[in-house]
């Protein structure tokens, strides 16, 4: 997790995730770091999550492998930016569901 800045407007924060194409030779060489290069299909990919607040600045991003999905990153991106003041978590589709809904539901 990378908290690009501590000191933000958290009223409102806004969440979303893209996948972005990775070259087919970019996880070939030998490395003991995580990457964040997953293979599906497709071919391979990564995805970056990115939450920002009402003024469209950047609160987080995160980098995982591209087969993550948004639900599974949700908690964890949540967790980590609300604060006491945040009315507001707006999402897309991909980051409903049960567990996700009760965490908003205590804002």
């Amino acid at each position: 997790m990378s908290i690009i800045t501590q000191d933000y407007n958290g009223e409102w924060l806004f969440i979303d995730g893209s996948v972005v194409k990775s070259h087919q030779h970019s996880s070939g060489v030998a490395s003991h770091q995580d990457e964040a290069i997953g293979k599906s299909v497709a071919g391979n990919s990564s995805k970056i999550y990115l939450v920002v607040n009402v003024c469209d600045n950047p609160v987080c991003i995160e980098v995982t492998s591209g087969q993550l999905h948004d639900s599974q990153m949700a908690n964890t991106l949540i967790k980590q930016t609300v604060k006491n003041n945040t009315e507001a978590v707006i999402d897309d589709r991909g980051y409903d569901s049960k567990a996700i809904r009760g965490i908003k539901e205590y804002l």
